[in-house]
């Protein structure tokens, strides 16, 4: 089962994803900046997609695990997994 996405995310101003476009537009995160970090994602762990929204368990160079949510209307939201 995939963890709960925090209610209220800490969203930054500078927050961007970017994604390998494939088959279809934006098919998978490739590396993103949260809070004025860029991250390199090394493993993704798990997706999960619905008509709502796509998310991504991925794993980062340092070893950490964030959770990244593609909304449908085209917004990221990232929270860090502890």
């Amino acid at each position: 089962m995939m963890p709960e996405y925090p209610e209220k995310p800490n969203i930054q101003s500078d927050t961007r994803v970017w994604c390998y476009s494939g088959y279809r537009v934006d098919e998978r995160p490739v590396r993103f900046r949260f809070q004025s970090v860029m991250y390199e994602i090394t493993d993704i762990i798990r997706i999960e997609r619905t008509p709502e929204e796509e998310r991504f368990i991925v794993e980062v160079v340092d070893g950490r695990s964030f959770l990244l949510r593609h909304s449908s209307d085209q917004e990221w939201n990232i929270a860090e997994i502890s």
